[in-house]
């Protein structure tokens, strides 16, 4: 796979070659203020709103892993299912999201992460940023894989303008009414005003999460978000946002009982009548104000979450409901053109309720942490540009801490850019760790996770080959990582303790992205990734001689991806409007699965490892947009080839899908 991946690039180098003039890009998460790309030190990657469009996927989750290049994505099932995305090799829950430069994340989550990022319908996001690399500076606890940054939609001009999606699905191409689809969206601005609205259904009978059994697994989702900007002067302005989920899923949990060898053959098969049903609800304000060489903006957010789950048989549910409050600052002062200074508050209070048999009813817990930074973006000389970052956080339970960063961008000509960032995170204990059960009794004991990162790369465009070029180099470490391993005691000596333990976790790799532009209507994007990782959190366990395990890798972390897209423009086709023909490639390698109660059983629950090796798998999707006047016909073919492939041990993959409709905008 990796000799045909070359003969590809080779076939790219030299195949017809057409000129083009580079388009600048904008972006805004490398320093929370708009920079051109071509200047920035950190390694970042922007999807556009065409790209996203012209995906056709329903959620953005899908568009990410398909996109960029050092990204794995896996889901426990169909849509809808737990969605772990995990940047350079490390888990969800070290990277954060932000959606409209608010931070995402559920108190009421083991890992306090925001799991909502492939509910989000791809037809309210205008532009997707996902900034890469350690910046806890910058971003705070959680930020040291990186950061991901949704950017939805607003009115821009003056008038109004609507569109509508409709959509059907068919399973294995023929089994109707797999998945349904409505989405509405408006925008509009008007004088001093502007506002959107969308509407989005979503329903499918779906697949079984698990390889055991072929009973469906439904989903259904139903989203409303609404936002209001008001211009008070040409210096004052308010923006509000509110966004409202509603979603309904049925799943699998992990089987005792397999029937294979090594299986856990003292428990009993379960009923597969798992379900959990959300309710998530946020409301954020944004003041800002802009004149001469001040920017500042004070920024309000409030999130409610409230889950209930039913148990395999329906016989009793748990509810968990999360809170998250902050009301941050930014500020921004331009000295000129290339030297700002940007500082900010963060305050942030967190309250969770686990309504579990480990917990009492109605018992809230909570937490702090105010933070404050500054951000200094400079040009030393005339082709060098750098960034200075340092963060103090301090956290109600673990106290004081102190993050920085530095970014420096060599820009040797306007084809040729060599970048380079450096930093430390942090990653506070979260309310789940603290509180839950009796995992501690002096919860102070606790510290952050800790660690570091450098990257180095190369942004390059060959004006003779019209070919763009993205290379990184990476490493990545953390430490002191939170785990309760059966040795693990806390003072009364209680096992299964929360703990700082002692093994670490390092990742090294390298990610390269190509662009190529074939004929003036065919374009080749190609990303790969290599990522070598050793995870001390479960190969120490936590003891100082490393344990037996099959690989040493990240779970469910591929050593090796690829991912291409070809896109072919066909103008005027047969009369009736433009074709717009993509077939996306995505080649993943073998990957340790390990910890899940599936590769437990297998092994048994008294040995002394449990490591999966889930083999490598290629999925084609091919996808199809014909515009017709106002209205754009697609068609979507998942899995053309109808491969068989787990995401987890015993965790069905994508199987092979027809999703069709149609869009309009009037």
């Amino acid at each position: 796979m990796i000799f045909r991946s070359f003969i590809i690039i080779i076939i790219i180098f030299y195949s017809k070659i057409v000129l083009s003039k580079e388009i600048p890009i904008i972006v805004i998460s490398a320093g929370k203020s708009p920079q051109s790309k071509s200047i920035v030190g950190s390694d970042i990657h922007s999807i556009d709103e065409n790209q996203i469009s012209e995906s056709n996927e329903f959620f953005i989750g899908d568009i990410i892993n398909q996109s960029v290049s050092g990204m794995s994505m896996f889901q426990s099932g169909g849509y809808g299912t737990v969605t772990g995305i995990q940047m350079r090799g490390l888990p969800g829950r070290y990277s954060t999201i932000y959606i409209d430069g608010v931070k995402m994340s559920d108190p009421s989550t083991p890992d306090n992460r925001y799991y909502g990022v492939n509910q989000i319908p791809a037809n309210t996001v205008e532009k997707i940023e996902v900034l890469k690399g350690t910046h806890g500076s910058l971003y705070g606890s959680n930020a040291i894989s990186g950061t991901i940054h949704i950017l939805t939609k607003k009115a821009s001009e003056e008038g109004v303008k609507q569109n509508i999606i409709l959509a059907g699905g068919l399973d294995n191409w023929y089994l109707i009414g797999k998945e349904r689809n409505f989405n509405y969206n408006i925008l509009g601005k008007k004088n001093l005003h502007d506002f959107a609205l969308n509407i989005n259904g979503f329903f499918t009978e779906g697949d079984s999460a698990m390889t055991d059994n072929r009973e469906k697994d439904l989903y259904r989702s139903e989203s409303v978000s609404a936002k209001h900007g008001y211009q008070f002067n040409e210096n004052l302005r308010i923006e509000n946002n509110l966004n409202f989920i509603d979603s309904l899923l049925e799943y699998d949990e992990p089987q005792h009982y397999s029937g294979g060898w090594g299986a856990d053959t003292s428990s009993q098969m379960r009923q597969d009548l798992n379900s959990t049903d959300d309710y998530e609800a946020i409301y954020n304000m944004k003041l800002i104000y802009d004149k001469g060489k001040h920017k500042n903006q004070l920024i309000m957010n409030s999130f409610r979450n409230e889950r209930g789950v039913n148990n395999y048989d329906q016989t009793s549910q748990s509810n968990y409901y999360g809170y998250r409050d902050s009301l941050n600052f930014i500020g921004e002062y331009n000295f000129n053109l290339d030297t700002k200074i940007i500082y900010g508050l963060d305050n942030e209070y967190e309250r969770a309720n686990f309504d579990t048999w480990a917990t009492a009813k109605n018992t809230l817990n909570e937490e702090y942490i105010i933070s404050q930074y500054t951000d200094f973006q400079f040009r030393p000389f005339n082709k060098i540009y750098g960034t200075l970052g340092l963060r103090r956080d301090e956290h109600t339970i673990a106290g004081e801490y102190f993050s920085g960063r530095a970014t420096f961008a060599y820009k040797k000509n306007n084809n040729t850019k060599y970048r380079t960032s450096f930093g430390n995170g942090i990653k506070f204990p979260t309310l789940n760790d603290y509180f839950y059960d009796t995992n501690m009794q002096n919860t102070g004991a606790l510290k952050p996770e800790q660690s570091w990162g450098i990257d180095v790369g190369l942004d390059k465009f060959y004006e003779h080959l019209n070919l763009e070029l993205n290379l990184t180099a990476f490493i990545l470490q953390y430490e002191d990582h939170l785990a309760g391993w059966a040795g693990s005691q806390n003072e009364i000596g209680t096992t299964f303790a929360i703990n700082n333990q002692g093994g670490k976790i390092k990742n090294k790799g390298i990610e390269m992205s190509i662009k190529k532009l074939l004929k003036k209507d065919t374009t080749i994007d190609l990303n790969y990734s290599f990522i070598d990782g050793y995870d001390g959190e479960d190969c120490d366990d936590p003891a100082d001689t490393e344990k037996l395990c099959i690989d040493e890798q990240g779970v469910l972390v591929p050593k090796h991806q690829i991912t291409s897209s070809i896109k072919k423009n066909i103008k005027n086709f047969n009369s009736l409007g433009n074709l717009n023909l993509i077939l996306n490639t995505r080649w993943v390698g073998e990957r340790r699965d390990y910890g899940n109660a599936n590769t437990n059983s297998l092994h048994g629950y008294n040995a002394n490892f449990h490591d999966v090796i889930l083999g490598d798998y290629i999925n084609f999707d091919f996808i199809s947009n014909l515009e017709v006047n106002d209205k754009t016909y697609f068609i979507t073919l998942k899995n053309v080839l109808g491969a068989e492939f787990e995401e987890g041990y015993m965790y069905r993959g994508q199987e092979r899908a027809l999703n069709f409709g149609v869009k309009t905008e009037f």
